[in-house]
């Protein structure tokens, strides 16, 4: 009765994050019996919280409750073909690597924000990084002891998803710190069987390959099958729809 009573005790921690946990009705313990004793453990709805707060942060915080796999419009086949790939991903707990490229527009985004959103519900630590933004900050890093602080979030974290990868100004190319830096993040990651890696880019794989051949065919080693090009057609960018 004790421990029903010490669990069922309202906390205050969705205020500040709106997530609501029912597990520990927001107080961020919840309390088990040790023989006679009433002790307390951390919930798993604190990494959930520290994943909000990190995505928030990072801009995509909103993001994750508007881009659902529920209002993502599916009108034409690939579309579906799209979210059906996701969903299988998502299912199979053994993959350890997803890639979605191409046409700017087509989904991309909302899809793998969607993916984010069920891995922090399943409680894991997920993190995301704006590939032209965070590289310009890291290479700025470069000679700073910040640097591996920096760059280690997003090598440690459980799920880590890269958005715009190697995304550049028109007409240029990935620089070799630009690639130097691809390549510590993404092997390290790799090697690692615990970790989870989502990509999006504008670029084609075929493309990124020109760049890095060693570390994006390692993408494609562990991809497998969740490796989808999205090919260029104007057709596909529903921004543009809102607009003509």
């Amino acid at each position: 009765m004790q421990i029903k009573s010490a669990n069922s005790a309202m906390g205050n921690l969705h205020i500040k994050d709106g997530y609501f946990c029912h597990e520990c009705n927001n107080k961020g313990i919840v309390f088990k019996a040790r023989g006679e004793e009433l002790v307390s453990a951390k919930c798993k709805c604190l990494e959930i919280r520290k994943s909000l707060r990190v995505l928030k942060e990072s801009g995509i915080g909103q993001a994750i409750e508007k881009k659902t796999f529920d209002n993502f419009k599916v009108e034409e086949e690939w579309q579906g073909n799209m979210k059906e790939l996701c969903l299988r991903f998502l299912n199979q707990s053994c993959n350890r690597a997803f890639f979605i490229g191409g046409q700017c527009g087509c989904g991309k985004t909302h899809l793998c924000t969607a993916m984010c959103g069920h891995y922090i519900r399943e409680g894991k630590a997920v993190r995301y990084l704006v590939w032209p933004k965070e590289v310009k900050t890291l290479k700025a890093l470069l000679n700073e002891r910040e640097y591996d602080r920096h760059i280690s979030a997003f090598i440690n974290t459980e799920v880590l998803y890269i958005d715009d990868f190697f995304k550049q100004r028109q007409g240029s190319e990935p620089t070799s710190a630009d690639v130097n830096i691809a390549f510590e993040i993404l092997n390290a990651r790799l090697c690692d069987p615990n970790k989870i890696t989502i990509i999006s880019s504008e670029l084609v794989f075929d493309t990124l390959l020109t760049y890095d051949e060693g570390t994006i065919s390692r993408i494609a080693e562990l991809a497998g099958i969740f490796l989808l090009n999205i090919c260029k057609d104007r057709d596909k960018n529903y921004r543009l729809k809102t607009i003509f």
